[in-house]
């Protein structure tokens, strides 16, 4: 599998344990390509949802990932990326506390205007 579709490939094409919370229009193509890329995906969200289903280019896809809207349900990934609006931010704290670990990583998505400031854990 070509994993530098999406701009995903590593030095060593590593699979890469990825949670994406906020499940809007952002963090759902992010989910897609991610799991298109071949990474193991999680897509957190507020309200359960069976499954989603992603436009791209005219190609509609249904990707393979994991969805939950329960944050005690996760465990640390390798990264986590922040694709939820700014009014939202605050709502995902219980998320990060479930899912960050002594090595991960951390992004924000899209044109958030929001300042994140905290401790990282040991």
């Amino acid at each position: 599998m070509d994993n530098s579709a999406h701009g995903f490939s590593s030095p060593t094409n590593a699979r890469q344990r990825i949670a994406v919370i906020g499940g809007g229009a952002i963090g759902c193509i992010f989910s897609d390509a991610a799991s298109d890329a071949g990474h193991d995906v999680t897509l957190c969200v507020r309200r359960p949802l069976a499954h989603i289903v992603v436009e791209r280019q005219g190609v509609v896809s249904v990707p393979h990932l994991t969805i939950t809207a329960n944050p005690d349900a996760v465990t640390p990934v390798d990264w986590v990326f922040l694709a939820t609006k700014t009014q939202d931010t605050a709502g995902t704290a219980p998320w990060f506390d479930r899912l960050i670990g002594a090595d991960t990583k951390v992004s924000i998505l899209g044109a958030c205007n929001a300042v994140l400031t905290g401790t990282a854990r040991a």
